[in-house]
């Protein structure tokens, strides 16, 4: 429901995967942004992503989602696949990176494999805290920004890393074991003296 939640309140909220990373934004009315934001973090709690995983309604209907993205026709597509054809063929990125209705249902479906399943464990392998970056970004003072970002600090923080997990983005950033969480704070022109 945050989808509707958000479009009732005149927000909007999208997703992207990147080679390396999946990006999930959302925006709302300054009044809308903590309870907002709050609703946006729960759609990250295993116990929710597992009932999703799960639900063969929710995953026939997402999967059709993604088929329909799938737009061969657009430049960007043609200038992608053609820099693919390129690619070493053993190197991930000459791989197809993007699902369809073939790759996530009809040919899981005649190997035997449940991509629900095979979803949430991909989840629970690399959807990390300790890989997470939130950027908050609003137009309201900086305590406000902060006691509203803070309990996702405190949640990172009570987190403990895998023995073998290392941060490479952003950098030094996170490195240590205490997760923090920064501010940056931008004055508005107006705000600015003569």
């Amino acid at each position: 429901d945050f989808e509707e939640w958000l479009s009732d309140r005149e927000g909007a909220s999208n997703a992207f995967t990147a080679n390396e990373k999946v990006c999930f934004h959302f925006a709302a009315p300054k009044q809308y942004f903590a309870e907002g934001l709050d609703r946006f973090a729960s759609l990250f709690r295993e116990i929710e992503v597992e009932a999703v995983c799960r639900d063969q309604e929710i995953m026939r209907r997402e999967i059709r989602r993604v088929d329909l993205e799938l737009d061969f026709d657009s430049v960007f597509s043609q200038e992608e696949y053609l820099t693919k054809a390129f690619v070493n063929l053993e190197h991930p990125y000459s791989r197809f990176a993007k699902g369809s209705l073939a790759t996530l249902e009809t040919i899981p479906k005649e190997r035997g494999i449940d991509v629900g399943e095979s979803l949430f464990d991909f989840f629970q392998r690399y959807y990390l805290p300790s890989k997470a970056v939130l950027v908050a970004i609003g137009s309201v003072d900086l305590k406000s920004l902060e006691r509203w970002v803070a309990p996702f600090s405190n949640t990172l923080s009570k987190t403990k890393l895998r023995q073998d997990a290392r941060e490479f983005f952003p950098g030094q950033f996170l490195q240590g074991s205490r997760y923090k969480h920064v501010v940056l704070y931008r004055r508005n022109a107006d705000d600015l003296p003569a």
